[in-house]
């Protein structure tokens, strides 16, 4: 069943927030619905989209996580900041990305939390690889050597691929770095992920720098 996306129409600082058009176009079927009306729906199979533009937004964030854990939340943002996208999902939400993405971008952002993923922006994920790396990596720390190949139960170009996204590189940086099609990237990491039971690519940076 394809879940149901509800855009927050208004908040109690602001009412009359409606979703872009291109919003309405990567979800015909989706629909505004006031936060209060949201809090007293059932989480099942929805994804809740956000806009930062709402002066409340925050503690409507929080107050929808707080409310339905099991629901995603996705923060969209008029012009992206990795110090906003750190706020915001610190607070619980499971995506952040632009207000004016284009419906395909919208529709994989859905996939993704749906299937309990995270998305955020690239720079915003380079903030948050660069500090986990840096807390987690017992060798930038002490020293330590370094345990058992978390990636061992990978093919050694699976490996290639995850270990190029785990240091922060896009997509398109690693094929151009192995010399291969961004599709193929996608395929090689799609398999990574199932293979090491993770879900995005933070989960990865954690598995490759934890190891299992």
């Amino acid at each position: 069943m394809e879940p149901l996306h509800l855009f927050v129409s208004d908040t109690p600082a602001q009412a009359s927030r409606q979703p872009s058009r291109r919003w309405s176009a990567a979800f015909p079927a989706g629909r505004s619905q006031n936060l209060n009306a949201l809090l007293a729906r059932s989480a099942s199979n929805e994804v809740v989209w956000l806009s930062s533009t709402a002066p409340d937004w925050k503690e409507a964030l929080s107050t929808l996580v707080s409310n339905q854990p099991g629901r995603p939340v996705v923060v969209l943002s008029p012009s992206p900041d990795p110090t906003e996208g750190l706020s915001a999902i610190s607070r619980g939400a499971r995506g952040y990305t632009h207000l004016h993405a284009v419906p395909s971008v919208l529709q994989e952002v859905g996939r993704v939390v749906v299937r309990g993923g995270l998305w955020v922006g690239p720079e915003l994920v380079d903030r948050v690889v660069a500090a986990t790396r840096k807390l987690l990596d017992p060798s930038v720390q002490s020293g330590a050597p370094a345990g058992p190949d978390p990636l061992a139960v990978l093919s050694a170009r699976e490996a290639e691929v995850a270990r190029a996204v785990a240091a922060g590189c896009s997509n398109k940086e690693v094929a151009e770095q192995l010399g291969i099609s961004e599709r193929t990237v996608k395929a090689h990491l799609g398999a990574a992920f199932e293979k090491l039971g993770v879900r995005d690519r933070l989960q990865l940076v954690l598995r490759v720098t934890r190891g299992k």
